[in-house]
């Protein structure tokens, strides 16, 4: 099974190195955006390592901004001129996996046809203090202009002010999670469909909330690919202390992240746990 990774990462490197370490088989491709403002290093055997590949053009990103799904479409067009792929992973560099490279291979051709996305209808109920998503897109957060703290007084004014904008004609809005699991058949539909679209995909959704959470969910279940996609991003995320961020796991979680049946995991902070990270890794070599 040919399957590619595409990572986007901005701290604790020595864990990424680890994560791709144990990713990479001669089955797999690898590429990776780091945040523009990080200055990084990684492992020589992976810097010379012709399966993995750093982007040269990076983003500065910033929470909440259109800067974040730039670097996604960035790795998705660098994964698309590389080849064909049974399956693609968009993961975090604070992933780790759960099972093993041979339970993903196995699990990919059992499933190489499918798309594994979170995906819901917006409003939706857990979307809390943004009116169910609704805010996100009807009102104008410039994060990546104006910073984080601005662009929410500046969304307060228009929202006081009864300032809204209508979502794109044609398009049912859907929200979900942004780590997502498809073929490249798809891949090179969601690239087609960007570099058709930009021209006002770019001036609307730059100015979205979490576009990341947005814009990729509502293109997959607005075409002919929705029949394909399993509601399911094979992921362990913990949002108990969100809603801005998952829970860093830790040991305490070990049980529940063995039982889970998701092929990876987040968010691991070594600094914070490192044995748990640890105890995963011994799992996944007795298996």
């Amino acid at each position: 099974m040919r399957i590619a990774y595409l990572i986007t990462a901005y701290r604790d490197f020595d864990h990424l190195s680890r994560l791709i370490e144990k990713i990479l088989t001669p089955e797999t491709e690898i590429f990776v955006h780091i945040d523009a403002k990080i200055e990084y290093n990684l492992s020589i055997a992976l810097k010379d390592n012709d399966r993995v590949h750093i982007l040269e053009d990076r983003f500065l990103v910033t929470w909440g901004g259109f800067n974040l799904t730039l670097a996604f479409m960035a790795l998705m067009s660098e994964c698309r001129a590389s080849g064909t792929y049974d399956q693609v992973f968009l993961i975090s560099g604070a992933d780790f996996p759960l099972v093993s490279n041979d339970e993903i291979s196995a699990f990919v051709a059992a499933n190489k046809d499918l798309i594994f996305l979170e995906y819901f209808e917006i409003p939706y109920a857990k979307w809390t203090g943004s009116n169910g998503g609704i805010d996100r897109y009807e009102l104008e957060w410039p994060v990546d202009d104006i910073g984080k703290d601005t662009a929410e007084e500046y969304a307060w004014q228009q929202k006081e002010a009864g300032i809204r904008r209508a979502f794109p004609a044609g398009l049912k809005p859907y929200g979900g999670s942004c780590w997502w699991t498809m073929p490249s058949a798809v891949l090179e539909y969601l690239c087609d469909y960007f570099t058709d679209n930009f021209d006002w995909i770019y001036p609307y959704f730059r100015t979205v909330l979490l576009a990341d959470e947005i814009l990729i969910p509502t293109v997959i279940m607005n075409s002919p690919y929705k029949r394909k996609v399993i509601n399911n991003n094979l992921r362990y995320i913990d949002w108990v202390t969100g809603p801005a961020s998952p829970k860093i796991l830790t040991m305490d979680d070990l049980p529940l992240l063995k039982a889970s049946g998701c092929l990876f995991a987040r968010k691991f902070i070594p600094a914070i746990d490192s044995e748990v990270i640890d105890q995963l890794e011994q799992s996944i070599m007795l298996t």
